[in-house]
């Protein structure tokens, strides 16, 4: 499992390196990336194979239509 082709658009987005980022520009990829997978539900995982793991892993189905929340944990 490789996350970094699914994450690389959204590391260009926000200008950030994937080998550097931390802390909260990282909550905001992961939050956004999160985001539009709970929206498109497929987001090229079945045409891109690199992504597949996406959904053999139930994730994709997990998210389907979540509403996906950011903030401090209490």
């Amino acid at each position: 499992m490789d996350p970094a082709a699914g994450l690389k658009p959204y590391f260009e987005t926000f200008k950030e390196d994937p080998k550097t980022t931390s802390g909260e520009a990282l909550e905001w990829i992961l939050f956004s990336w999160l985001s539009d997978l709970s929206w498109s539900a497929r987001l090229g995982a079945e045409e891109d194979p690199s992504l597949r793991w996406l959904s053999e892993s139930g994730l994709l189905e997990a998210l389907k239509g979540a509403h996906i929340e950011s903030g401090e944990v209490q």
